[in-house]
């Protein structure tokens, strides 16, 4: 496993990015730089073949396509699905790639971010929207740190210096919660400063 860690750790960018987890080169499969650069140029009109047959067969299908619902990216997907027979691939292969890679940029989202345990935790206790928490970003702010209490990770850097901070912090993580099955909305009427949060129960 490489030493280095995750470059993308933004939700906005991780939601649009796809995921690609490759596996790790053993010795004996390990090839100099020179060696890959003389297969990648006696492959290269191949690759180009083949990606050509693909955008042809893609533009063919693109009208065909139809998705029970849109999700992020709706075009790219789209795209994705009318070229899946043509790269080799089963109907439906692609959107299942796709949600992989979702969940694990909502895994990514949640893990880089150091107040996920205490949230997350913070929201199962309101199940549903009958239990649902309602209040300021001053009010969250002062809920959650007395949560942690006089802990290291209340002191550190990782720690929203304000409530406004906090609600930053919670707004780029407003799908990836979703996701997990937490819901934050935005008050409404005289209560739009409010959040609104809770867990959904799961049937």
């Amino acid at each position: 496993v490489s030493g280095i860690g995750n470059v993308a750790s933004r939700p906005d960018f991780l939601d649009r990015a796809l995921m690609i987890s490759l596996p790790r080169i053993g010795g004996k499969q390990r090839k100099l730089d020179r060696v890959v650069k003389r297969q990648l140029r006696a492959a290269q009109p191949q690759i180009l073949s083949a990606l050509l047959d693909a955008t042809v067969a893609g533009l063919a299908n693109m009208d065909s396509v139809v998705l029970d619902s849109l999700p992020r990216m709706a075009d790219f997907c789209l795209w994705g699905c009318a070229v899946e027979k043509a790269i080799g691939a089963q109907p439906g292969d692609f959107l299942k790639a796709f949600e992989g890679s979702s969940e694990d940029a909502t895994e990514v989202s949640l893990e880089e971010w150091p107040l996920s345990d205490t949230f997350m935790s913070f929201a199962a206790k309101h199940q549903g929207i009958e239990d649902a928490w309602v209040g300021t970003a001053t009010e969250l702010f002062n809920e959650l740190s007395s949560v942690v209490g006089d802990d290291a990770l209340t002191r550190s850097r990782q720690w929203p210096g304000s409530p406004n901070a906090l609600c930053a912090q919670i707004n780029d993580r407003v799908e990836p919660l979703l996701r997990v099955g937490i819901v934050v909305q935005q008050g409404e009427g005289r209560e739009r400063r409010k959040k609104v949060i809770y867990s959904k129960r799961h049937k």
